[in-house]
């Protein structure tokens, strides 16, 4: 029996449980080898509790920072304030209520004003502490940046070789390679389907591969692949209450390749359903959902920020909290491109398939292409890039004009799209051109990517600068929520932009391919 059913089936029936604390998160309260007493959680937490609850990676237990409403609470450790987390109220396994320093019978216990003490400061000086440890990751990887290996330059590299037909070179980029950090990389980017995939052809090719990143891939895809089958479940679910409601909706993405019965399917299985419907029938096929059973999870405001700002609402789940639905009325973020990518704009290029769960409608050949290369043109997904590169390769020579003519359209944001293209182009044996801001930006995209996280992720001001898309902005609200969640920014963008413009010419040699050759270009680094 899991660890979490355990205690789940002794509250239940005993009122209480007692469990072993393991871990470092909630210290100095809450110390390893301590034994905890739970108690069953009877409405909503009080700041300060400590919970216990799973998330489907066994039991954690974190503190209460605040209640968002009566069925989702925010928590973290003690130790990482910095690293919140929400959950649902039927994840919750248990409070404690009461600590003993050791399991021996005579072990004296931590008193209850003393628990009730320590959560009130934890809960009042999270947002100090949680700055201090910020500051504490930002010193520790500024002194390790130059020293970490450049894990995304191989694995773009690899990918390229494989696609090029070139196994020899690919593996040996791989080689070496630290693979926790390879396999975090590769987990960040969803690019395990597509390189088990040249794995495997490598394998029976009498190539020797690297084992332990074999296997670990494979473990990775069988997980994943259960994914499947809940996706064709979650269709059969929705598509009768679409129609019921006269919404000829179109299925995308992972969920349009599983009902088309695409080869490349298993590259990638959806971690959700997603679906594009006329704007002015978004209500009707949430309303349609919910009648069979779908609610949001978010609040009213997170709702209202996903209808104004987002191109799809909120995710709708049901009560197994498995698979989500979520109702698109745009590919992409409104705003942030210049052509309107809405339900009846890609209508015409749609079509009705038979398929496993009976006639869905999906986006034909171009048009998937398309919201391939807007979702991928942001380069935080390599996956994108692959599932396109794999589609442009099958294309014919109408199909490849009518894509080039929709891309070429772009205005807004055409410098990232065009890279993306070029790209995946490049991987598929193409000979292809250059210019400098497109050179500048493929190197950006080395370097970002092979950042440490907290840089990373504080690089949307250098994104929009040198991928020559500036954001876009509905309304003041807008404006100041960008500006708030870009504050810690406007510290490290100087520094990650001089590290850039150092190591610059260094990073164009993600763009040679192995055998020395590289992807022309109108200037040099």
């Amino acid at each position: 029996m899991k660890k979490a059913s355990l205690i789940s089936f002794t509250v239940a029936e005993h009122g209480r449980a007692r469990v072993r604390i393991r871990g470092n998160s909630m210290l100095p309260v809450l110390r390893d080898g301590m034994i905890a007493e739970v108690e069953a959680l009877v409405g909503r937490p009080r700041k300060g509790d400590v919970l216990i609850y799973d998330m489907g990676h066994g039991p954690i237990a974190h503190r209460v920072m605040h209640c968002v409403s009566d069925e989702r609470f925010v928590v973290c450790g003690d130790a990482i304030p910095h690293d919140i987390e929400h959950i649902r109220a039927n994840a919750v396994l248990g409070r404690i209520v009461c600590v003993w320093h050791t399991d021996h019978a005579d072990a004296p216990s931590v008193s209850r004003l003393r628990l009730q003490l320590a959560g009130a400061f934890m809960v009042h000086t999270r947002a100090l502490r949680a700055t201090c440890a910020r500051i504490g990751v930002l010193l520790r990887q500024t002194a390790t940046i130059a020293h970490r290996p450049r894990i995304f330059q191989a694995m773009l590299l690899a990918l390229r070789s494989f696609f090029r037909g070139d196994s020899a070179s690919a593996l040996d980029l791989l080689h070496g390679l630290p693979l926790d950090e390879l396999f975090a990389m590769i987990a960040r980017h969803g690019t395990a389907g597509h390189l088990l995939r040249f794995l495997e052809q490598a394998k029976q090719a009498g190539y020797e591969v690297n084992e332990p990143l074999y296997h670990g891939l494979r473990s990775s895809r069988w997980r994943c692949a259960l994914h499947a089958d809940l996706v064709l479940a979650r269709v059969r679910e929705v598509q009768p209450a679409l129609r019921a409601a006269n919404i000829d909706a179109i299925y995308l993405k992972g969920s349009a390749r599983l009902l088309a019965g695409e080869s490349d399917a298993d590259i990638h299985f959806s971690g959700d359903v997603d679906i594009l419907v006329p704007m002015r029938q978004a209500d009707d096929a949430v309303a349609a959902l919910q009648a069979c059973g779908f609610d949001f999870h978010a609040t009213p405001t997170e709702q209202r920020f996903y209808q104004r700002y987002v191109q799809h609402r909120s995710p709708l789940w049901k009560s197994d909290a498995i698979l989500p639905v979520e109702v698109h009325t745009q590919l992409v973020l409104p705003g942030s491109v210049s052509q309107r990518l809405s339900y009846h704009v890609l209508y015409g290029r749609s079509m009705l398939i038979d398929s496993v769960v009976g006639e869905v409608r999906v986006l034909d050949a171009v048009a998937t292409a398309v919201h391939l290369a807007y979702h991928g043109r942001d380069f935080r997904r390599m996956r994108d890039a692959g599932l396109l590169a794999l589609k442009l390769s099958a294309f014919s020579p109408s199909e490849r004009t009518a894509f080039d003519r929709i891309i070429a359209r772009e205005k807004r944001d055409g410098l990232r799209l065009r890279c993306l293209v070029k790209l995946v182009d490049d991987w598929n044996g193409e000979a292809v051109t250059l210019t400098f801001a497109e050179r500048t930006f493929l190197s950006w995209i080395v370097f970002r990517e092979d950042l440490p996280s907290v840089f990373r992720q504080r690089a949307p001001l250098l994104d929009g600068l040198i991928g020559q898309c500036l954001p876009s902005y509905q309304g003041m609200r807008h404006i100041v929520h960008v500006l708030y969640a870009w504050c810690y920014n406007v510290i490290t963008t100087p520094l990650i932009l001089m590290w850039f413009l150092r190591e610059k010419k260094r990073y164009c040699d993600a763009l040679t391919r192995p055998n020395g050759s590289r992807i022309s270009s109108s200037v040099n680094c």
